[in-house]
This record gives structure tokens, sequence and C-alpha cells, in this order.
């Protein structure tokens, strides 16, 4: 784990986000994973947050997907995005399309304890 994260001078007023985001990735480092929803409205820095995250923390493995704003989505759009260009179970299980298949192989991808793995899924409100 390294020293506590040093504020982003782009980010304002965002200590306890910041706070919240910290507590989550050492309790994923100690194994217990969770899930942390970063809401607000449209502009207020929600990916500048989590992006200064991120780059407090290049131990971290992070992997980055979107949800599509389509009438039709891609399937499985955001994890195809997360695992582009990265290979292993998972982008394997993606291409064969067998849903149990992929979600055995995202929980894999999410329990590897080499390093936390931090799996951010942008605008899931257009899930």
């Amino acid at each position: 784990m390294t020293a506590a994260l040093q504020p982003d001078p782009g980010l304002l007023e965002r200590d306890a986000e910041l706070d919240c985001l910290e507590s989550a990735l050492h309790r994923a480092a100690g194994g217990t994973g969770s899930v942390v929803l970063v809401s607000g409205e449209a502009g207020i820095g929600k990916t500048s947050l989590v992006r200064a995250f991120a780059r407090a923390h290049d131990h971290v493995r992070v992997l980055l997907g979107a949800c599509d704003d389509l009438v039709t989505p891609r399937t499985l759009g955001p994890l195809r995005d997360a695992m582009r260009n990265r290979g292993g179970r998972l982008a394997t299980a993606l291409l064969g399309g067998d849903r149990d298949a992929v979600l055995a192989a995202l929980l894999a991808e999410l329990e590897d304890g080499s390093n936390p793995t931090v799996l951010v899924l942008e605008d899931v409100h257009w899930a």
C-alpha cells in the first residue's frame, strides 16, 4: 500500500470521495473487494476523480470500460473495452460469448492476487 493519497490540485473539495476510494482499495488489497458508485450530474468531475485516483496508485491495475448510449449496445461492451489488448482468460471468454464463462473469468481477473485491480465502468446508467 502506498502512502496517503496526495491531493490533486485540479480537484476541489473531493477529499471525502478520495478517502472512500482509498478505503475501498485498501480493503481490496486485503482480499475484500467492494463496489464504489461515483454518481452525480454530468460535468461535475466523476471521471476526473477516478482518473486522479488511478494516477496516484500506479501499482494498481485499472481496467476501464464504458457503457454505450445506443439503442442496441454492444454485448458486454464495457468488459470488451476493459480487456482490449490485454489477452488472458477473460479476453478469451469474451470471444466465446458464453456468459457463465465470462462471469467466471471476470471474477478470476478481479481476484488475481498479484496486484489490486480496479474495474471502472463509465456511464452505467446506459446499461
